[in-house]
């Protein structure tokens, strides 16, 4: 029979007792946590639905806040729709600006961010998950987890289009577009070609905005591409890639101590075109930057005249007593106005003299016009006739594809109720 001695019982109890602190020890170290997560990429643009899920095995609540650009220190309401307010700050053991989920039996918990209409600056944003409604200045006495994620404000700009694609030199182009946030300096409209830098504030009436270039001004437009960026300041109304305070030639980040150089606009170095419009995207794209643009463009080309060549072999009448040893070929431009023919005879010609018909046609061989040149007036008249009736037909198809464009605007303000 075997006997155990008092001091032999007692270590054994105490040894068990250690082993058993030690198994509650880390049982209640593994369950004690609380994890945030959301789903998708952790990259997201203001108006999306983000689901943030999680488990809490301390408490049956979980109190979530965010700390992100221009936020209160203290952390900012993640419920609101503008977390910048000093109003909406977290407060120590204060609930009101909380958004508090309920812990399921499982442990787990769900909330669904509705992002839509939130004043968002772009930037990196942390989601705090806290077991007690505790703020950013006292989480080391409760238990918490966290969770980044990127956001980029919802793109206010809805849609923007040129009249045209391409155009010729002295017509005009009229630029439109619809854009939502009513900002106090409205949009910004750039344009770069090969010689040509543009910049101009436009007004925002009932969330469109129009910006014409005349027919003076693309007369002197250089042929070839030309590129435009609307630019939107946001919901702080300024435009933060701009023209640089101490250096107007240059485009900087104007919110960045210092103004950061981002390209040289004008002068020497410049860039142009293409170039210049990518460098402007590339700078309101910046993380640090809530603007948000568009971009489309259009080409200018020559202006192309048509001619008529009137043919020279012209035989003269009798009254003529010598022969025309030469005749020159005049073009004559067709414009969109008729040109009227007059045969007013206005000269008897001598040999090697020349007939130089200009656009009014009112060179005649003799007193007495010949059926042969009233034939080639008969034909140029035709010609004309037929180059006006041409222009009519486009202008008619022009305005068939106006009416359709304006039906179309109707159709698409009806379905997204735009005013």
């Amino acid at each position: 029979m075997r006997t155990y001695s008092q001091s032999g019982i007692f270590l054994n109890v105490v040894v068990l007792i250690l082993l058993s602190l030690l198994v509650i020890s880390s049982v209640s170290a593994s369950d004690t946590e609380v994890s945030v997560h959301v789903s998708g990429d952790q990259r997201y643009y203001g108006g999306e639905d983000i689901q943030i899920s999680g488990t809490n095995t301390v408490t049956d609540k979980t109190y979530l806040f965010l700390s992100g650009p221009n936020l209160p220190s203290t952390g900012g309401s993640i419920k609101v729709t503008d977390p910048k307010n000093a109003t909406n700050k977290v407060v120590n053991d204060d609930e009101t600006n909380f958004q508090v989920v309920k812990v399921q039996s499982d442990n787990t918990w769900s909330w669904t961010w509705k992002t839509k209409n939130i004043a968002f600056e772009a930037g990196t944003y942390t989601i705090y998950a806290v077991s007690t409604p505790k703020d950013k200045t006292d989480l080391a006495n409760t238990t918490y987890g966290t969770t980044s994620i990127m956001i980029f404000p919802e793109n206010p700009l809805i849609w923007a289009k040129a009249s045209s694609s391409s155009i010729k030199k002295g017509e005009k182009l009229i630029i439109t577009g619809c854009a939502q946030g009513q900002p106090s300096n409205g949009v910004q409209i750039w344009i770069f070609g090969k010689n040509y830098t543009s910049k101009k504030n436009l007004e925002i009436d009932n969330e469109f905005f129009s910006y014409e270039i005349s027919q003076e001004a693309t007369k002197q437009l250089d042929a070839g591409a030309y590129y435009v960026v609307i630019q939107h300041p946001m919901g702080n109304g300024v435009f933060n890639i701009d023209q640089c305070l101490t250096n107007s030639n240059d485009i900087c980040n104007i919110q960045t101590s210092g103004q950061t150089k981002i390209f040289t606009l004008l002068g020497p170095g410049s860039l142009v075109g293409a170039d210049a419009a990518e460098a402007l995207v590339a700078g309101i794209k910046e993380p640090n930057v809530d603007d948000t643009s568009l971009d489309l463009q259009f080409s200018v080309v020559e202006q192309t005249t048509t001619n008529t060549i009137v043919p020279t072999n012209v035989q003269t009448t009798n009254t003529v007593q010598t022969t025309v040893s030469s005749l020159t070929t005049t073009s004559v431009p067709i414009t969109s106005q008729t040109t009227i023919m007059t045969t007013t005879p206005t000269a008897i010609l001598t040999p090697s003299q020349t007939i130089s018909i200009t656009p009014s046609l009112t060179s005649i061989i003799s007193p007495t016009p010949t059926k042969s040149v009233e034939k080639l007036l008969e034909e140029q008249n035709k010609k004309i006739d037929e180059q006006n009736n041409l222009i009519a037909e486009q202008n008619k198809k022009i305005a068939e594809q106006s009416d359709l464009i304006s039906q179309l605007l109707n159709y698409l303000k009806g379905i997204f109720g735009w005013k």
